[in-house]
């Protein structure tokens, strides 16, 4: 899952259209790059570059329309690494990983939410708890309300990716985004793979390939994974937890998800 939509900008003219159609792809680029970073502390939570809602192609709020069972009633496998925010400090700076982004991100909120959401990470304002805090309300939380909307409507299925090798666990990154490509595409014996499991893991990694791998084509092939992995209901909230010794979880965080009911993602 990725970050709230944005608002939506003027319409532009056809001058700036014929502009952004003749540019050259390394402008473009860096100009993104440009906006994401100013956008992180502008607008923390959301992405300078993302769909817009509000014409025909796109028209309602994402969330929105999963919150009302509206989406496209097709099975829907969705979920996140453990520790999303763990990376972005360090490699991609980007997310409310900080206590000034968090606190602006805050603005306009229900002050109840807002203490019942911080006081769901311990050790907040520290750099791992508001990682912690920035990756869930960014990716995890957004993936918890798509399922729970979608689920009374058409088969889902939720995980969580924990499977970190012993040098991310010792440099506090965990399982966090992006890790799990790793499985998923069976690079563990690539140059990344080699390096996530430099002091160890190499084995874990390539059961954790084959548990994610055979899910995921089960999925694509029958629209089901495997019958190991019950359905997502919004009762019980079942969801595969992804590991060496992969098991089934009911509500999973269940703390954090009921802490960040009544927040409003920005738009």
């Amino acid at each position: 899952m990725g970050a709230a939509v944005p608002r939506r900008p003027r319409r532009a003219s056809g001058e700036e259209a014929e502009a952004l159609m003749s540019a050259p792809a390394e402008a473009l680029v860096a100009a993104e790059h440009t906006l994401t970073r100013r956008n992180a502390d502008a607008e923390p939570g959301t992405r300078a570059t993302a769909p817009l809602h509000g014409d025909d192609v796109l028209p309602r709020y994402p969330l929105d329309v999963f919150a009302d069972g509206a989406a496209h009633p097709v099975p829907l496998l969705i979920g996140t690494t453990a520790h999303e925010g763990r990376m972005f400090p360090l490699l991609l700076d980007i997310l409310p990983t900080d206590r000034a982004r968090i606190e602006k991100m805050f603005n306009g909120t229900d002050p109840e939410v807002k203490a019942r959401a911080l006081a769901a990470y311990p050790g907040y304002p520290g750099r791992r708890a508001a990682a912690d805090l920035g990756g869930d309300i960014v990716f995890w939380e957004p993936s918890v309300l798509c399922a729970q909307g979608h689920a009374p409507h058409a088969p889902t299925y939720a995980y969580r990716y924990d499977y970190a090798p012993r040098l991310l666990d010792l440099t506090g990154m965990r399982a966090t985004h992006g890790t799990d490509l790793l499985a998923l595409f069976g690079a563990g014996d690539g140059r990344a793979g080699r390096a996530a499991t430099l002091l160890g893991g190499r084995a874990g990694l390539r059961a954790v390939t084959r548990t994610v791998q055979d899910h995921w084509l089960a999925f694509v092939r029958d629209g089901a994974p495997g019958p190991s992995w019950p359905a997502y209901t919004a009762r019980r909230r079942e969801t595969l937890i992804i590991d060496e010794a992969s098991r089934v979880v009911d509500d999973p965080n269940a703390e954090r998800r009921r802490a960040w009911i009544g927040y409003r993602h920005r738009r």
